[in-house]
């Protein structure tokens, strides 16, 4: 759902007919949006969630889990838009990145 959640707020500003000079804008409040929607999404998931025993014990274990699938989720992605949709590669791109610590 999180990376969902990215394409869903990407594919507005592409399908918007943004001008250029308001993308830089848009995409910071892409991210926020992002964020909030994402945050709210684990808390409820993990808020019924949270006593199953399918969820790592330590917040740090399930912060690495997430992290880790995360990734590898945007990097399946990449390899589906190279073959399908050349044009949406950014995504995945800036997921990675993001993921690794090297996104702005």
């Amino acid at each position: 759902m999180l990376r969902s959640f990215n394409y869903a707020v990407v594919s507005k500003i592409k399908g918007a007919g943004t001008r250029p000079e308001n993308l830089d804008g848009l995409k910071l409040w892409a991210r926020f949006w992002n964020l909030w929607v994402s945050v709210n999404y684990l808390k409820g998931y993990f808020g019924v969630t949270r006593k199953s025993a399918f969820l790592p014990k330590t917040l740090v274990e399930l912060k690495l889990i997430l992290e880790v699938y995360l990734l590898e989720k945007a990097v399946y992605e990449l390899g589906y838009e190279l073959n399908n949709r050349p044009d949406w590669v950014s995504v995945p791109i800036e997921g990675i990145l993001e993921y690794l610590g090297e996104g702005g």
